[in-house]
């Protein structure tokens, strides 16, 4: 029997997936005979044994087709594991510009610390700094890729001449340059402030948007308030609905801390009521670039959050599609898909360039030394192999020693690496965040994760019957 498979039950079916394999078996009625049969397998270990005891061969052959039932005498290859730093096999990077690494508001949780961004001394990027990373970017991406310059922050909108000057460039001279490789810009903006030209900057370019709001006014100015305390839910929706009305897609984002997780419902139809294109629910980190912990006060319980996910999928009104994290999962539940890292940072393709030049393989790890893969001013040395094969070693999820004998470890990929790195990894975190950074990563992974799986099932299933309006599988 497959030594990965996931059984879950739901109003009397028995829906099986193998975890490695990713081809999920709904059984509608005689689940009970379905497990009786995989627990003879497993006891015999002899399938042309149980097939001469009269079981059927068809089921036997479903079982075999889905990977329920596997030919232990063939191993199985591990997942895809890319040569850490090789960017040259990339097809697309997605590149952070801290244009400023201060900000106009101050949130409880900010992941920027004040030493690692140098907050106080409020440091804003340079124009050739800026273009030597997108220059450096383009030139180490395979013809044919996508490179997408990511406006971040702090807060990139005060620097936003700089934010032109580069889009200007890249239109000008950089692109024609490298005419074998699209760019796509994106904003990360609280919205706070809105330039006069950023909407035809928008059009333009066709920019996407993401903005944090964190639910109705009352929620989001506890969390997200100016740096003078003064609330700012007002005057971001003002804006957010601003560039809405002109047609521009502007996806929310919420991050769920104690404070607004028993409130995620009404969080979710507050980002559809002011326009949003999409909704996305983010657990706040136990830890910021500083590496200080949060409070435990600030935590929002697993469980709660889980669930809290489900009843978004079940109330707020949204299409699966436009929730994360169930559209990000869905990415990865798909026949044969075996990730075995969770995100691009320990291969080099997400760089984070501060304000200095200096490259950092995540937004999270800003400022840090172990992290730090290169700088613009040496694009020879980007990514530090050293840096990068550390990372890869150490996060590839067969290797995590709370990973590699779950069932889920090749869809869930052990989640978002900087919990490894600086949480399960610190000798400074307290257990309530190792705790917590371990919950809230296996519990959301497995709600999602058995919501989409039944989807996928159901849906394929309503084809299989002839389903005269069948919707589209997930899975493929």
């Amino acid at each position: 029997m497959a030594t990965e498979l996931l059984r879950f039950r739901r109003d009397g079916q028995l829906l099986l997936v193998d975890g490695y394999a990713i081809r999920p078996l709904l059984v509608r009625r005689g689940g009970h005979e379905v497990e009786a049969l995989l627990a003879e397998v497993d006891r015999t270990r002899d399938v042309p044994a149980v097939l001469a005891a009269g079981v059927e061969a068809g089921l036997l052959r479903a079982l075999l087709n889905h990977g329920i039932i596997v030919d232990a005498m063939q191993p199985r290859p591990p997942g895809r594991r890319r040569r850490p730093g090789d960017l040259q096999q990339s097809r697309g990077m997605s590149l952070y510009l801290l244009l400023a690494q201060d900000c106009n508001l101050g949130c409880v949780y900010c992941l920027n610390g004040e030493s690692t961004y140098h907050r106080a001394d409020a440091p804003r990027m340079s124009e050739e700094i800026a273009l030597r990373a997108v220059e450096m970017c383009f030139e180490r991406m395979r013809p044919g890729g996508m490179l997408q310059i990511v406006l971040f922050g702090g807060e990139p909108l005060l620097n936003w001449p700089l934010a032109k000057a580069v889009m200007d460039q890249v239109e000008a001279d950089l692109g024609p340059k490298y005419p074998d490789r699209a760019v796509h810009f994106h904003l990360t903006s609280n919205l706070a402030k809105l330039p006069s030209d950023l909407l035809e900057r928008i059009e333009r370019h066709k920019m996407t948007v993401l903005c944090d709001i964190d639910g109705p006014p009352e929620l989001h100015d506890k969390t997200r308030p100016f740096r003078d305390g003064r609330g700012s839910c007002a005057r971001i929706t003002a804006n957010v609905r601003r560039l809405v009305g002109a047609g521009v897609q502007v996806a929310l984002r919420a991050t769920v801390t104690s404070r607004n997780v028993d409130r995620m419902v009404d969080i979710a139809r507050y980002h559809k009521e002011i326009g949003g294109s999409s909704t996305a629910m983010v657990a706040v980190n136990a830890v910021n670039s500083d590496e200080q912990m949060l409070g435990a006060d600030l935590l929002p319980d697993p469980e709660r959050f889980a669930q809290g996910l489900c009843d978004i999928l079940d109330e707020s009104g949204w299409p699966i599609e436009r929730i994360f994290p169930f559209n990000m999962m869905q990415g990865r539940i798909r026949p044969g898909a075996r990730s075995t890292i969770a995100c691009g940072a320990p291969h080099g393709n997400t760089p984070v360039v501060d304000t200095n030049g200096d490259i950092y393989a995540c937004i999270y790890l800003v400022g840090m030394p172990a992290y730090r893969t290169g700088n613009v001013f040496d694009p020879a040395g980007f990514p530090d192999r050293d840096v990068v094969e550390h990372m890869t070693e150490v996060l590839h999820v067969d290797n995590l020693p709370e990973c590699r004998d779950c069932s889920y470890r090749y869809v869930c990929v052990g989640g978002c690496p900087v919990g490894h790195l600086l949480v399960t990894g610190s000798r400074d975190a307290g257990e309530y965040a190792r705790a917590y950074h371990k919950d809230m990563r296996c519990r959301t992974t497995q709600t999602v994760v058995e919501e989409i799986l039944w989807r996928v099932a159901e849906r394929a299933s309503a084809q299989a019957a002839g389903d005269p309006q069948p919707q589209p599988a997930l899975c493929g």
